[in-house]
C-alpha cells in the first residue's frame, strides 16, 4: 500500500491520480481505489484515477517513493515539475527499561507486522544497558507464524548463515535474529539493537540519521521529547492518522498549492 496516503490527498484535493505502482504492490491499491468508490457513492473517483504500467505520459505535478538511487533518477527525470520525493526510511524504538510485558508486547505489532517491510515497521531497538533480550522473547512468540512464510523464512536462514560465518554474535528465537549493529535498516527477519547509558546518546544518534527516520516508538513520549523525530507509543507506528504525513511533508498542502486547477466536483 505504498503511496495510498498520498492518493488519498491527490483525491480529495480535487486532482486526477496517475498511479504507477510498486512492481510488488500491484493488487491492493486498484482494490482499495474500487473500495472507495463504494463508500463514496455518487463521487465517480473511477474517471479521475489512472492506472499506468509503462512510461508516464503527460503529468503536473509527481510524488514518488524510492530508494536513493530511485530519487536521484527521478530528481533528474521529473525535473521541470513541482514534485515530492520520498526516500527510503525506517522506524525505531527506544526502551527505557520499566515497559510492562503488555508494552513490549504491543512493539510486536510494530517489527512483525507487514513481516517487517515498510518505513513504519521498527527496524531498530535502543536499549539500556543491562536490559534482558528474553523478555522479548517471552512476548513475542504469538509472532511465530511470520517463519511459515517462504520469503521471510529465506531471508531469516540466509541471513543466519551470512552472519554466523563472519562470527557475528547473533540471538535468535527461531523467527527472528538479533544483531547488535549501529545500523538502522535491518534485513527482514533480523533487528538491529544497540545499548545506551544515556538517552543523550540516542539523541545523538537520531539526529545523525534525521533524514532515515520515519518514527520512534517508547513507552514514554515525555522521556524523549529533546528527539525531533515523530515519536509514538508502543504498538502505534503502523498505525499513523490522516494528518500524519509521511517525511514530515504535508502533501496536502503541496497539491492544493499546484498552479492547475483541480477537477470541479
Amino acid at each position: 500500500m505504498v503511496g495510498w496516503h498520498d492518493i488519498l490527498c491527490v483525491l480529495m484535493s480535487g486532482h486526477c491520480a496517475v498511479i504507477k505502482c510498486s512492481s510488488s504492490d500491484g493488487i491492493l491499491i486498484p482494490a482499495a481505489i474500487e473500495a472507495l468508490q463504494g463508500f463514496v457513492g455518487k463521487l465517480d473517483l473511477v474517471d479521475r484515477v489512472e492506472f499506468v504500467s509503462g512510461q508516464l505520459g503527460s503529468l503536473d505535478a509527481v510524488i514518488a517513493t524510492g530508494s536513493a538511487n530511485s530519487n536521484r533518477y527521478f530528481e533528474y527525470y521529473f525535473r521541470a515539475l513541482p514534485k515530492v520525493l520520498r526516500s527510503q526510511r525506517t522506524s525505531a524504538a527506544v526502551l527505557l527499561g520499566t515497559e510492562t510485558d503488555d508494552e513490549l508486547r504491543a512493539l510486536g505489532a510494530d517489527v512483525f507486522n507487514y513481516y517487517g517491510m515498510g518505513c513504519r515497521s521498527v527496524t531498530k531497538l535502543f536499549l539500556p544497558t543491562g536490559f534482558d533480550l528474553d523478555r522479548l522473547f517471552a512476548v513475542w512468540v504469538d509472532w511465530a507464524h511470520v517463519a511459515n512464510n517462504n520469503k521471510y523464512a529465506n531471508n531469516y536462514d540466509y541471513h543466519k548463515a551470512v552472519w554466523l560465518l563472519n562470527q557475528y554474535q547473533l540471538i535468535e528465537n527461531g523467527f527472528v535474529l538479533l544483531k547488535q549493529d549501529d545500523g538502522w535498516f535491518s534485513p527482514v527477519g533480523t533487528l538491529y539493537y544497540d545499548f545506551y547509558d544515556d538517552l543523550s546518546d540516542v539523541g545523538q544518534a537520531v539526529e545523525q540519521h534525521a533524514d532515515s527516520i520515519q518514527c520512534i516508538a517508547t513507552s514514554d513520549r515525555d522521556a524523549l521529547g529533546m528527539l525531533a523525530s515523530p515519536i509514538v507509543a508502543l504498538g502505534q507506528t503502523q498505525c499513523p492518522a490522516p494528518w500524519e504525513y509521511a517525511d514530515g511533508i504535508d502533501t496536502l498542502s503541496f497539491l492544493l498549492a499546484l498552479s492547475s486547477s483541480p477537477v470541479a466536483r
